[in-house]
């Protein structure tokens, strides 16, 4: 099991490290987190057209709770730690798991920052 979070957080951090270079974004929670799971807020962008335009792309993310994944309202969650309402619907939620590759996560990256990217367009 150990071993096993240890990939994962790996994961984590490389997704974290490929979408760099995007500004405006910030993991919602504090340290320490569990690695299977990153909330990130990406400022402008909704959490909704992301989602569809990385669903376009075979990347799913969630824009709700775990409790509350079929929702679209802002995460309760979120809310609940101090987030307006705005700034949960700018939030996405993306777990990672012990079966994932390097690989995937890079091809989830850069569709991430594409469609953060183009979503900023508009």
């Amino acid at each position: 099991m150990s071993a096993a979070n240890d990939k994962i957080d790996g994961l984590s951090k490389l997704f974290l490290d490929e979408i760099s270079t995007l500004k405006g974004v910030s993991i919602n929670g504090t340290q320490p987190r569990l690695p299977a799971i990153l909330n990130l807020r990406v400022e402008g962008v909704s959490n909704v057209d992301l989602l569809y335009k990385l669903d376009l792309q075979g990347v799913c993310v969630a824009v709700g709770s775990a409790c509350a994944s079929a929702s679209v309202k802002p995460s309760h969650v979120l809310l609940a730690m101090g987030l307006t309402e705005k700034e949960a619907r700018e939030s996405v939620r993306i777990s990672f798991g012990k079966d994932n590759t390097e690989e995937e996560i890079r091809f989830a990256a850069k569709a991430f920052v594409e469609a953060v990217n183009n979503l900023r367009k508009f």
